[in-house]
C-alpha cells in the first residue's frame, strides 16, 4: 500500500492530545499538580516493586548491591507519600522541580565548559543549562508558574506534533528517517 502524501495521523492525533491536555491544565491548574503527584506516586511505587522484583530475581546473575534495596525502598515509601498526601505533594512539587532544574542546570553550564572544541553543541549545552537554572529560580520565586510552564510547553509540544505530522508525510522518504 503506498502511503505517499498522505498526512502522519499518529502524530496529529498525539498533538492533538498534547493541545488538549495543555488547555486543560491551563484552565485547571490545581487538579494539574495533583494529577501529576498522583501519577507520579504510582510511577514510584511501580518503580520500587520492579527494585525488589529485580533484586530478589536477578540478583546473582546481575551481581546486584543492597543499594538496589535501598533505592527501590525509598522509591516504596515517595510513592506511598505521594499517593496518600496528594494535594501537599502538589503544593511542593513546584519547589521540588525548582530545585532540580537549578542543580541538572548548573551541572550542564560547568559541564559545557569541559567541553573543548564542541562548536555548536557547546553553546547549547551551555544555553540549555543556563536556561534551566532561569526557569528553577522562577519556580521558586514564582510556584504558580510551574503550572503554566507545562501548559504552554503542551500546547507547544501539541501545535508542533500537528504541524509534523501534516508536513512530513508518510512518504518513503520520511520513513527511512524513522
Amino acid at each position: 500500500m503506498d502511503s505517499a502524501g498522505r498526512a502522519n495521523w499518529g502524530l496529529v492525533i498525539l498533538g492533538i492530545c498534547f493541545f488538549v491536555i495543555g488547555l486543560a491544565f491551563l484552565f485547571m491548574p490545581g487538579i494539574t499538580l495533583v494529577t501529576i503527584a498522583i501519577i507520579a506516586g504510582i510511577s514510584l511505587l511501580a518503580s520500587g516493586i520492579y527494585g525488589f522484583v529485580i533484586y530478589f530475581t536477578k540478583k546473582n546473575e546481575l551481581d546486584m548491591s543492597g543499594w538496589v534495596i535501598a533505592y527501590s525502598l525509598c522509591d516504596l515509601l515517595m510513592g506511598v507519600i505521594f499517593l496518600l498526601h496528594p494535594v501537599l505533594t502538589a503544593a511542593m512539587l513546584p519547589w521540588i522541580g525548582g530545585v532540580v532544574l537549578i542543580v541538572a542546570g548548573a551541572l550542564e553550564v560547568f559541564a559545557a565548559f569541559g567541553l573543548r572544541g564542541g562548536g555548536l553543541a557547546t553553546g547549547g549545552v551551555f544555553v540549555n543549562g543556563a536556561f534551566a537554572v532561569i526557569c528553577g529560580i522562577a519556580f521558586l520565586i514564582l510556584p504558580w508558574a510551574f503550572v503554566y510552564f507545562i501548559a504552554f510547553f503542551l500546547i507547544a509540544r501539541g501545535v508542533m506534533l500537528v504541524l509534523y505530522g501534516l508536513t512530513f508525510k508518510n512518504s518513503s522518504r520520511y520513513a527511512r528517517l524513522r
